[in-house]
């Protein structure tokens, strides 16, 4: 179902669009980009099955761009899911639960190097918070298992756009962040013999990040 998300933003684009063709006056406003991580959907489309592939953080990108191609930028993702699987060691069920919040903010140029090419480079901040929850049930016992991340990062990104027209095109970047997170786990047992834990750690990380998402974008 997530490859059909993006489409369903389509007609709300295209009456923005519609209602800004024609007014003279927006060529002299800071325009707006509105992308749409279309990833999926096109994996989806191109391998003819249900298996696509997970779109990554961002699916949702707003920019501000002005007539030197120099831009604010803003990027949202939510990534969630639900799954339940019988126990086979034992009689039971074990359900799992999976939140993902992400968020950005930072600063683009956009360089045209052809009439329909355009290199982007730039630097972002961002925050991340992710819950994961386990319950397992038994006839022994039934156990919660939880743990909440939350990270923060900044970092610069190169990536390239191909403008389709002056209202739509298509970009995908790379980027390379440095994360500094924390996590917290705590385990807790009922009508069991093991005892409640809780666990915490920090990290640092240097994340690499491909260009492997495709947005589709529309200006107005």
């Amino acid at each position: 179902m997530r490859f059909i998300l993006p489409l369903l933003f389509l007609p709300f684009f295209q009456t923005l669009v519609a209602q800004n063709a024609g007014n003279p006056s927006a060529k002299n406003r800071t325009s707006t980009e509105i992308g749409l991580n279309v990833t999926s959907f096109v994996k989806t489309f191109l391998t003819f099955n249900n298996d696509a592939a997970n779109p990554g953080s961002y699916l949702l990108s707003i920019k501000t761009v002005d007539l030197n191609g120099k831009a604010w930028r803003y990027g949202a993702g939510m990534f969630f899911s639900n799954s339940t699987s019988d126990l086979t060691t034992t009689d039971g069920t074990r359900t799992r639960d999976n939140v993902n919040f992400d968020l950005r903010a930072g600063k683009e140029w956009q360089i045209q190097v052809s009439k329909h090419w355009f290199f982007l480079a730039g630097a972002d901040v961002l925050a991340d918070y992710s819950l994961d929850k386990t319950e397992t049930d038994t006839e022994f016992e039934f156990s919660v298992i939880k743990t909440r991340g939350y990270s923060a990062g900044f970092g610069p990104f190169a990536g390239v756009m191909f403008k389709i027209n002056d209202r739509i095109g298509l970009f995908t970047e790379a980027s390379y962040y440095f994360i500094s997170g924390a996590s917290k786990t705590t385990e807790k047992y009922e009508e069991g013999t093991q005892e409640d834990e809780e666990r915490k750690s920090n990290f640092n990380s240097l994340s690499l990040r491909m260009p492997s998402n495709l947005f589709f974008y529309m200006r107005f």
